[in-house]
């Protein structure tokens, strides 16, 4: 449970991550 949660933390702090990249990019 505890590897789980620290993954779904990690994928969404990268899913932000590459958001703001992207943004970033954009604009």
């Amino acid at each position: 449970m505890k590897s789980k949660t620290v993954t779904e933390e990690t994928q969404a702090k990268r899913s932000i991550f590459i958001l703001m990249f992207v943004a970033a990019v954009i604009d």
